[in-house]
Formats: C-alpha cells, sequence, structure tokens
C-alpha cells in the first residue's frame, strides 16, 4: 500500500493528535487540483451570473442604481463559484479519526460518525475517490429525531480500495469498542 507519512507540508500533526493517538495513513498532494463536488450546474449557473453582471455594468453604466446590481451580480457568482470548486487537501487519518487540512483550516471526522464508504476508482488506475457519508442528529424541538445526511469525499487518493478498507475497519472497530462499553454499562461495571 502506498502510504506517505512524510509530511513535506509546514502542518505540526502533533499538535492535533490526542494523547496515545496514531497516525495509520497521510497522503500530502503532490499539486493542488481542482474538483466539482457538486457537478458543473452550479459552475454554470455561477458563470451566468458573472456574465449578466458584467452585461449590466458594460451597457448600463450611467445610474447607479444599474452599477450596484451589476457589482452584485459579479460579486454573488464570483462567491457562488468559488465555494463550488474545492482544492486537493492534506488527508491525515488516525486511530481515532480523520482530518482533512485545507490551507489554515481543517476538518475532523470520527469514524463513528460515518454511515457508509463508497469509492469511486479511477480507470486504469489504483488512483480514485473516496465518499464519506454520514448521519447527524438534529435538535429539534419537542423530542422529534431528525437525521441530516452529508458527505465528505477525499480526493486523488493513492490505493483508494486500501484506503477505504482502513476506514471500514476503523470505523468497525470504534463501534465495536461503543457496544462492548453499553454493554458493560448495563452490567454494571
Amino acid at each position: 500500500m502506498s502510504v506517505r507519512n512524510d509530511f513535506s507540508t509546514d502542518i505540526d500533526y502533533d499538535a492535533y493528535l490526542d494523547e496515545g493517538e496514531h497516525i495509520l495513513w497521510s497522503q500530502v498532494p503532490d499539486k493542488k487540483k481542482f474538483h466539482l463536488p457538486q457537478g458543473i450546474i452550479p459552475v454554470v449557473l455561477s458563470l451566468v451570473f458573472i456574465i449578466a453582471g458584467s452585461y449590466v455594468l458594460k451597457i448600463q453604466h450611467d445610474k447607479l442604481v444599474d452599477i450596484l446590481c451589476g457589482l452584485v451580480f459579479i460579486i454573488f457568482g464570483m462567491v457562488a463559484l468559488f465555494n463550488y470548486i474545492e482544492r486537493s487537501a492534506t488527508y491525515l487519518f488516525t486511530d481515532k479519526r480523520i482530518f482533512i487540512f485545507k490551507a489554515t483550516k481543517y476538518k475532523e471526522i470520527r469514524y463513528h460518525n460515518i454511515s457508509f464508504i463508497s469509492v469511486e476508482k479511477k480507470k486504469d488506475s489504483d488512483t480514485g475517490n473516496i465518499s464519506l457519508c454520514f448521519t447527524h442528529l438534529l435538535n429539534r424541538p419537542h423530542h422529534q429525531r431528525e437525521y441530516k445526511v452529508t458527505s465528505q469525499t477525499i480526493y486523488d487518493v493513492q490505493d483508494c480500495e486500501k484506503v477505504a478498507e482502513i476506514i471500514k475497519a476503523q470505523k468497525d472497530t470504534t463501534n465495536a469498542y461503543k457496544k462492548a462499553r453499553e454493554i458493560e454499562r448495563e452490567q454494571g461495571f
């Protein structure tokens, strides 16, 4: 399995780890790639707003209201465009959780929150994308139980099927430990 433990970024990973937590797998992107997780339609709609705003500025540039309207369209289109595009990230899997580092921000995913995992392998390659789907219990009034389903994609993973197996093994280990603790509590230990 292609495991990269040579952290060539400026991130101090030890600062994010709990005591006794161990790194299982990591990947630092070779180069920054852009991905469209929600497809091409949001990008096209964003470009429509940018083009409409530019058109309004070019044609109707004599009134302040028209100028402001054109600028609002352009700004909205630019924000929406950059919101839909995802860049490659640095991934760090530990025995307790998954870290996804993007620039100065990071996201943390606990294994017990993952509902299911899917792998999309690229043709003629071991590289692929791993999609993690998880559910969150929403706090609603009157004790209603509602769940929100979200997903996170891990892009351009070398040996993606084996990495997905690492996630599944950790997910199962976490659930097994959690269930064992619940049984122990019920028995009074």
